[in-house]
């Protein structure tokens, strides 16, 4: 679902029905609340700041505030046995003001937006009725405005739905969401121009993925601090101001699409990804120009793809000993790469890739690697020395234009070519290539020398 399927079905999601039971029409609703002074079952809050009045706290409804509330939205609010009133949404999907009711309730049934349009600018007065809200059955957006804090929202520990904040260019911080402990699917925190840091100490839980991206003045990822895993994908891309990964320290599994970080201009280190055993479809660390060595990584053990891509400061690879799932390694672009090593872990992929590192002079990784269905070292200018120490068996190997690769030592273990593929590199000698095939078992089934039309 696009980017981790977030924005795409936001206003149409809706939370779970009054107090987790079937939807009742508001007479009903009335009948019950009047007879019994609560709703049988009813238990999303604990009223323990006794806010709301005291007609609340006995089971009263009031029934009114239409004003804002967006279409189709019918305001209830409704004490449930802790005396916590519930109001039933969803509010704002008109871009009108929540109304102020809502400063009664202190759980929301369905989503609650708070979003600019061309004729309106929320600005902090609007954040004013949440101030009691503990919890939201559906989404949060906040997408828009002029907000410059969210410090009306300190009461909020439960969004079942997203949190999405989103081109709010007033709002430095969010460290009103200090209470926040759970995103029930998705946090997006996207192109908000003064945004420097999230403060959310207490957040342990985003169940479904994060996205924190073209956010130029963030500085830190403090706050996702206590977040272990997500089930389908982290993305943390271009963020011009972030110069290291903290914050991630406590991530395992970064859900089945996996994590990239991307595009990030002065991210320098991403040592903070050392807890990291899983990354599903794909591990990218691309076009982070600051970015001068990827070492580290020890406890990774499954990523279907890793990608490490188009880094132009990237001096070094290194670590990744316990990577042993893993389908395609492409290593490609970094201009300033001078080593790779470590993966020992990797045993049969499908494709390792060296491509287009100009200043790759040893390639000394995949040290475990005893079989790999396809095998291409392209376009690295400088690079002299291969060492493939277990590598018997090649589906298809690709060497060109590698311009001072002199020999084919490096392959020494090998013993089975499908398809030998070999051009444009000017060092390597036909006697050497030559030697190479004697040492196999069998002929390859085809060799190519590129010059064939």
């Amino acid at each position: 679902m696009g980017e981790v399927g977030v924005a795409a079905d936001r206003g149409q999601r809706r939370g779970r029905s009054v107090c987790g039971g079937a939807w009742l029409d508001l007479a009903a609703l009335l009948a019950i609340v009047l007879s019994l002074g609560s709703i049988p079952g009813c238990s999303d809050g604990d009223g323990s700041d006794g806010s709301g009045s005291g007609s609340d706290a006995g089971g009263a409804a009031e029934v009114g505030g239409g004003g804002g509330g967006g279409a189709g939205a019918t305001f209830a609010v409704i004490a449930n046995e802790q005396g916590c009133p519930v109001a039933q949404g969803p509010f704002g999907l008109d871009g009108a003001p929540l109304p102020a009711s809502l400063a009664k309730s202190c759980v929301v049934e369905g989503d609650l937006h708070i979003i600019g349009t061309p004729s309106s600018t929320p600005d902090d007065a609007w954040l004013a009725p949440l101030l009691n809200i503990r919890h939201i059955t559906g989404s949060l957006i906040i997408e828009d405005t002029g907000v410059t804090h969210l410090d009306a929202l300190g009461r909020l520990r439960e969004i079942d739905g997203d949190l999405i904040l989103q081109g709010n260019h007033n709002l430095a911080t969010a460290k009103g969401l200090a209470a926040l402990e759970r995103i029930g699917h998705d946090l997006v925190v996207h192109e908000n121009s003064t945004l420097k840091a999230l403060h959310t100490p207490l957040l342990k839980v985003v169940a479904h993925g994060v996205v924190i991206r073209h956010n130029p003045a963030l500085e830190s990822l403090a706050g996702l601090d206590r977040v272990e895993t997500v089930t389908e994908a982290v993305r943390i891309i271009d963020n011009a101001s972030l110069v290291d990964l903290s914050g991630l320290e406590a991530l395992r599994d970064a859900g089945g699409q996996g994590l990239v970080v991307a595009e990030n201009l002065r991210l320098a280190t991403v040592v903070a990804l050392a807890a990291l055993q899983k990354s599903g479809i794909m591990l990218e660390i691309r076009a982070n120009p600051d970015l001068t060595k990827i070492s580290g990584l020890q406890q990774l053990r499954m990523a279907t793809v890793l990608r490490i891509a188009n880094n132009a400061g990237l001096l070094g690879v290194d670590g990744f000993s316990k990577l042993d799932q893993v389908q395609r390694i492409e290593i490609t672009d970094n201009l300033k790469l001078e080593s790779v090593q470590g993966m020992s872990g990797v045993q049969k992929p499908t494709r390792l890739e060296v491509r287009g590192n100009a200043a790759l002079a040893k390639l000394a990784a995949f040290g475990g690697a005893t079989e790999a269905a396809e095998v291409a070292v392209v376009d690295n200018d400088t690079l002299g020395q291969l060492a493939f120490a277990k590598l018997a068996r090649i589906g298809k190997l690709e060497l060109h234009g590698n311009k001072v690769l002199g020999s084919m030592a490096g392959f020494f273990p090998t013993k089975y070519v499908d398809v030998l593929s070999i051009c444009d590199n000017p060092q390597l000698q036909q006697h050497k290539i030559d030697t190479f095939l004697s040492q196999l078992y069998k002929p390859p089934l085809k060799v190519d020398d590129c010059k064939a039309p």
